[in-house]
């Protein structure tokens, strides 16, 4: 079965994971190994943009990866 972005219906790129006890929530890649039923998938866009509960705690775990433009290397 495929999931997709549960805002949009894109393709997800990340995972959303929270607890109401820690008032804590997660980002993963998607692709991480962590079971899809673990958490809601976003797309990129509404990954990128999320934003926790006032209060709460985001800890993000998504893969970062650095982009560079050649021109400014020198």
């Amino acid at each position: 079965m495929n999931r997709l972005c549960v805002r949009c219906a894109r393709p997800p790129s990340s995972l959303l994971a929270y607890d109401y006890d820690q008032k804590a929530t997660w980002l993963f890649d998607f692709e991480s190994g962590l079971s899809s039923r673990a958490g809601h998938p976003l797309c990129e866009a509404h990954a990128n943009g999320f934003t926790p509960p006032l209060g709460w705690d985001l800890d993000d775990r998504r893969a970062m990866q650095l982009l560079l433009n050649p021109t400014e290397l020198g």
